[in-house]
């Protein structure tokens, strides 16, 4: 498995030779450099601490790298961290629909009632509002083309994160 340290830089779209229109997210490559190790006898897991961009990086696989080479048209995996959406209501969270707004109804963008007559409390797992977003999340997607003089990949669809936000991809076996 390759590991490439990247940033998102941005979304655009590229014209294929079919004639097709593929969207893609541009994710400009950093030089890493390996600085040490986590052993399973010392630290009680195995991984590599990388040096990118001036900040350090734990990553759990066999070869760290910056090359691009062989990319094109590999199936990835892309790891970042989602958008932070803060607080929200059960409407943004979980599609809920709103109530009456007309008729001086109360019910506007309120959950509603919470609880039941039976069990006579709030049941564990209730979409009730709350923190979303800002997660860990990894996706497979396909490298759909790499520009080695700036170091960019492009890379099909939309990637998790913000833009400047940090993306570790890695190559699937």
């Amino acid at each position: 498995m390759k590991i490439i340290v990247t940033k998102k830089e941005g979304m655009t779209r590229i014209h294929k030779d079919n004639g097709l229109v593929c969207p893609v997210t541009i994710l400009s490559a950093f030089e890493t450099k390996k600085v040490g190790d986590r052993t399973t006898d010392k630290d009680g897991y195995e991984a590599a601490i990388v040096e990118a961009n001036g900040h350090k990086y734990e990553l759990k696989g066999q070869d760290c790298d910056t090359t691009l080479e062989d990319l094109e048209n590999k199936d990835i995996f892309l790891e970042g961290t989602t958008k932070g959406k803060g607080f929200t209501g059960t409407i943004k969270r979980y599609g809920f629909s709103r109530g009456p707004m007309s008729h001086g109804s109360h019910n506007k963008r309120n959950p509603g009632a919470a609880g039941s007559a039976y069990p006579q409390r709030v049941v564990k797992g209730q979409k009730m509002p709350g923190h979303v977003g800002n997660n860990k999340t990894t996706i497979k997607t396909t490298v759909e083309g790499v520009i080695k003089d700036k170091n960019y990949i492009l890379v099909k669809g939309s990637v998790p994160g913000r833009r400047g936000s940090v993306v570790i991809l890695k190559t699937v076996k």
